[in-house]
């Protein structure tokens, strides 16, 4: 799996007022913040909050980490 198939597999988008990370069906989920959505999780979305996040994508080993500010 190359760095592609991870972007095509998590997104970040507004839902109502809220910035959010929703997992899109990826083969071994994402965590957020310490909160895991997707395969294995009851659900598939997550929200962001003010400040630093910590996402990464395709599990506790994976070397797809990404920190994302969102401002107040």
């Amino acid at each position: 799996r190359g760095l592609g198939d991870v972007y095509k597999r998590q997104a970040i988008e507004r839902l109502d007022n809220q910035m959010v990370v929703r997992d899109l069906n990826s083969h071994l989920g994402t965590k957020v913040n310490e909160t895991y959505i997707g395969h294995y999780a009851p659900c598939d979305i997550a929200e962001l909050r003010a400040g630093e996040n910590l996402i990464v994508a395709g599990g506790d080993d994976s070397p797809y980490t990404f920190r994302v500010v969102v401002s107040d």
